[in-house]
């Protein structure tokens, strides 16, 4: 007896009188199996067969669930493995060095030529906010010490290259000028 047997339900006619009709439940899909659905949990795990038992493995971990009875326990396992795989991933990725980030910066200015007022752009300062919420906005000031830095580590470079040369080297300059440009 299902919970519809013996209920009532009020009918209009279109006369304007209700009357009161007794509802059976209809029985016309009780010969035919319900579909069931597909769950997206399915994407995540692979059937398996262990001794007669219908099992899942999960793609992320490859622990064995039992899969006779739903996918309830699969999505929720599925989840903390997600949650576990994202935490890994993205972990690997957190690694910031500020020093590096000012030099990266130093470096583009001086690569594209830009104003040293480059860094304090609106524009800018957004970018670098949305791409590295922690990188610390430099000023004018900033920038041209991590410029100078740089001048100086390439000088010294510079210095050691050439006294590693066993050659002699000949720098000439030219420091002539027109007397149109003269004022």
């Amino acid at each position: 007896m299902t919970s519809f047997e013996g209920s009532q339900v009020n009918v209009s006619t279109g006369s304007g009188n209700n009357e009161v009709e007794d509802v059976e439940p209809s029985n016309a899909l009780d010969g035919f199996k319900r579909k069931r659905g597909t769950s997206f949990v399915r994407n995540y795990m692979t059937k398996v067969d262990v001794n007669g038992i219908r099992m899942a493995k999960s793609d992320f971990c490859e622990k064995l669930l039992n899969a006779t009875q739903g996918t309830s326990s699969l999505r929720k396992h599925m989840l903390k493995c997600l949650d576990d795989h994202q935490e890994a991933t993205n972990s690997t990725n957190t690694s910031f060095d500020q020093n590096i980030g000012k030099s990266k910066v130093a470096k583009m200015i001086i690569m594209h030529e830009l104003p040293l007022r480059f860094v304090e752009y609106t524009g800018f300062r957004e970018m670098i906010e949305y791409c590295q919420p922690r990188f610390e906005s430099m000023s004018r000031n900033t920038l041209k010490s991590e410029i100078f830095k740089l001048y100086n580590m390439e000088r010294d470079k510079t210095l050691k290259l050439l006294d590693s040369i066993d050659s002699k080297i000949a720098v000439t300059t030219d420091m002539w000028t027109s007397c149109s440009t003269t004022s």
